[in-house]
């Protein structure tokens, strides 16, 4: 049994970890679990990569119990494979991120799957993961995967079930998915995947609620943290 708080895909906003570090403790969370997209943002410069990854490495200290997880723009970096919003100092980055905070692409933690954007039957099926026997294989099998695997649209890295239909895998079922990856105004829960990208922005301009959720894996259930994060912490830029 844990309470479990979601980090989302932070995209240089470093201030994310100051709200993360305060909720961390006034609920008495056990650990994080960030869900990957720390690099890269719209109108983003080279300061902006060291800031985040110093008060990364700082939030990381004071919690070291947290679980790191890929993003695809981490990965974009680490396969030369380039997507919106990549600089030319980002690849130092996601290479610190992958040799430093030994970030993996799924966590599994009773009956809560966490990964950056789901796992679906569809990319189970194409990587010969269907005879896994257990949820917990099931992931084992996943963070074994060379990376150059997940670069594909319905992959933890890429998956919307948001938008696209994917079938959920008939082995996570009665689990609950918490992903990322995709932007939305508020935090949604349909057919037990919660998506939790709302500090995001379009070109600068704000687009979700930038709320935090707690998760109780015993439960099964989360709850959203009511904390007004641009008036606590200011505006990031």
């Amino acid at each position: 049994m844990s309470k479990v708080l979601v980090i989302p895909d932070t995209h240089l906003k470093s201030k994310m970890f100051d709200l993360a570090d305060k909720i961390m403790r006034e609920h008495e969370i056990d650990y994080a679990v960030q869900l990957g997209d720390n690099l890269d943002d719209f109108y983003c410069y080279g300061d902006q990569y060291r800031r985040h990854d110093a008060r990364m490495i700082a939030f990381y200290c004071e919690h070291p119990n947290i679980v790191w997880l890929l993003g695809n723009h981490e990965v974009s970096y680490i396969l030369d494979k380039p997507v919106t919003g990549n600089t030319y100092i980002g690849k130092e980055y996601a290479l610190s991120y992958q040799k430093n905070f030994k970030p993996k692409i799924v966590h599994l933690d009773n009956n809560v799957v966490f990964s950056h954007a789901g796992i679906f039957q569809e990319f189970i099926n194409d990587n010969g993961l269907s005879n896994c026997e257990t949820a917990d294989k099931l992931a084992i099998e996943i963070n074994k995967l060379e990376l150059s695997t997940f670069w594909r649209n319905d992959s933890p890295l890429w998956a919307r079930p948001q938008y696209d239909s994917l079938t959920s895998p008939a082995i996570l079922k009665g689990y609950l998915q918490i992903v990322g990856h995709t932007p939305l105004k508020n935090i949604a829960e349909t057919d037990r995947i919660v998506s939790t990208d709302v500090f995001s922005t379009d070109w600068g301009k704000k687009i979700g609620d930038e709320k935090m959720i707690i998760v109780d894996t015993s439960k099964l259930s989360f709850k959203i943290v009511n904390i007004d994060y641009r008036r606590e912490f200011g505006e990031e830029r």
